[in-house]
């Protein structure tokens, strides 16, 4: 068997095809994501104790789906009286501005919480608490809707960043090309 020989010609047709494979790869990560009711988290620390501020920050990445009544426990953390208050903020206008959720305590499970009314879609907010000790609380959630609460990883990346990779990917290839022409000439 020969082995496969690319001409000079050829390159651009070459290159479009791998670029038109990784799109479509792109595209299908996205819309497999995208399917699943998602609510993206990532958590960042600052400070010592006994001052430490732990955010958390919550990205709804469906582009359609709006989640009703979404509560967030932090199991237990009343028990070991790590957490010392809570703030929520809104951090971007899609979330519902005409109620606060503030930091309660829910007495049946010795836990804090924080109740979303309206959480819309690609709508995002944070939650700040201030903590006694190093450990940052784990936390559950509950919601009228089914969904997936996942960190923040590669998926979630490319979903929620897909328009901006297109436009790089696209870009790439313009450069490429126009630099194939010059160099033919």
């Amino acid at each position: 068997m020969a082995p496969l020989s690319i001409k000079k010609d050829d390159l651009p047709l070459v290159f479009s095809l791998m670029l038109g494979f990784i799109l479509w790869g792109l595209q299908h990560i996205v819309e497999e994501v995208l399917k699943t009711p998602i609510i993206e988290y990532s958590i960042k620390t600052e400070g010592a104790a006994p001052r430490k501020v732990a955010t958390f920050t919550f990205t709804n990445l469906s582009r359609e789906r709006k989640y009703d009544d979404f509560k967030i426990l932090f199991l237990g953390s009343l028990q070991d009286a790590n957490i010392i208050n809570g703030v929520y903020i809104p951090a971007n206008s899609f979330i519902d501005q005409d109620f606060e959720a503030p930091y309660s305590v829910d007495s049946s499970t010795q836990s804090a919480f924080f109740e979303i009314k309206k959480l819309q879609p690609r709508a995002s907010f944070k939650i700040q608490l201030l903590l006694r000790r190093d450990s940052v609380p784990s936390f559950r959630y509950t919601s009228d809707s089914t969904l997936i609460i996942k960190e923040h990883d590669c998926e979630t990346y490319i979903a929620k960043n897909e328009e901006e990779i297109i436009l790089i990917l696209i870009g790439v290839f313009v450069v490429a090309l126009g630099l194939f022409i010059i160099l033919k000439k």
